[in-house]
């Protein structure tokens, strides 16, 4: 391990107990902070999105089940761009939708199937800094990329597990170099691309040790450029450096 890092993890706090209420929550799924500090989460079997400030306070909440404009279907994925407009992945309607930062819906793309700009449930997106949108399109076990106003511009990724090749893609992520990483769920490993599309390096195999993973999915990159990577049957959390070196883990 690392000297600068310790296996201990001091919880500053928490909020949430289960049901539909405001501030009650069930399958939380996607978490995203703004540039206005405010939290956005999504949650899956309550169709909706909650919004809360840094302590944890119920500011508003947007969604219900349904197909509609503004309705969801088990959301999972959210981003932020710089206007503060929050992107969701809309898996049960294999769509994208946009909202401003009080909820209001603004635009939508995307449709099952598996042609450009299709897809089979999306999981998770990130926005880089030029507005781009990345979805992990996890049925059609591809990557696929966007502009803010949702026109396709390009995709990688078939179904498999060599390099570049995906079995369920969940987490996304981007660095301050660029580097893009994709956590498979059904690989069980963290792949890195740069530019998007060409394989870098992998880590992660099947298994419960250090470094290995049981179906990863959410991803974050820390302050110093460390890899967060939630894996999820193993019920942890394991942080890497960016070359996939084990540095500490917790849970």
């Amino acid at each position: 391990m690392s000297p600068a890092y310790t296996s201990h993890v001091k919880l500053l706090s928490k909020w949430g107990t289960r049901g539909s209420k405001d501030g009650e929550f069930s399958w939380p799924l996607g978490l995203a902070i703004g540039s206005n500090h405010n939290i956005y989460v999504s949650e899956c079997s309550n169709d909706r999105v909650q919004v809360f400030d840094t302590q944890g306070r119920f500011l508003r909440k947007w969604g219900g089940t349904g197909s509609g404009d503004g309705d969801l279907r088990f959301p999972q994925g959210l981003g932020i761009d710089a206007k503060n407009n929050i992107y969701v992945a809309d898996q049960g309607n294999n769509r994208i939708q946009v909202f401003d930062p009080q909820g209001i819906f603004l635009t939508k793309w995307g449709n099952e199937g598996n042609e450009d700009g299709e897809f089979d449930w999306p999981q998770s997106l990130i926005i880089d800094n030029n507005g781009n949108v990345y979805v992990s399109d996890r049925g059609n076990h591809r990557i696929q990329v966007f502009d803010a106003t949702g026109k396709f511009l390009l995709k990688w990724g078939d179904r498999g597990n060599a390099d570049g090749e995906f079995s369920q893609p969940q987490g996304l992520a981007i660095d301050s170099d660029g580097n893009f990483y994709v956590s498979e769920y059904g690989n069980h490993r963290i792949q890195v691309f740069y530019p998007p599309g060409r394989f870098l390096h992998e880590w992660g195999i099947e298994g419960s040790g250090d470094g290995e993973f049981r179906n990863p999915q959410g991803l974050d990159i820390g302050i110093g450029g460390e890899v967060y990577a939630s894996d999820h049957w193993n019920d942890r959390i394991q942080v890497f450096d960016s070359q996939g070196n084990f540095l500490m883990k917790w849970g």
